[in-house]
């Protein structure tokens, strides 16, 4: 359903509005664009629906969930990271190979043992659901 601004304008279909939500709620919007999104959700009960559904949603986020303190410094984080990119590049052919074939290794490494780590977890599963059983339930069955 789409609903007319009451001034024989612009007429926003339901797919605008449900898409346009988000920035009503900021009130992210011109004046003019919210009042034909009001307009339309005065009018179609399905977008009407969808809005109390996001509003209801944001309310909880805002009101439940702990606010996010902002890094305050990010060059703390990112310095040291870039510092040794730039160090990298400085390093001859042969160095560079042998730092990125030792970080090679270390994943494929990393690799294995979760490789092996996600083995022994099916096993031990397969291991308690055909071979291992209870005793006592075996006693009763006889």
């Amino acid at each position: 359903m789409s609903a007319g601004n009451g001034r024989g304008g612009h007429t926003m279909t339901c797919e605008q509005v449900r898409e346009a939500l988000s920035d009503f709620h900021e009130e992210s919007q011109s004046i003019g664009a919210r009042e034909r999104i009001g307009e339309h959700l005065r009018g179609c009960a399905d977008c009407r629906k969808e809005e109390q559904q996001m509003a209801t949603m944001l309310r909880f986020l805002r009101e439940q969930l702990p606010p996010r303190e902002p890094a305050l410094d990010i060059w703390a984080e990112l310095g040291p990271k870039v510092a040794e990119a730039v160090a990298e590049q400085r390093l001859g052919v042969f160095e560079r190979l042998k730092l990125r074939a030792g970080r090679f290794i270390g994943n494929v490494a990393a690799g294995a043992i979760l490789f092996t780590h996600a083995l022994a977890a099916n096993t031990e599963a397969q291991m308690h659901r055909y071979l291992i059983q209870d005793p006592f339930r075996l006693a009763e069955d006889k």
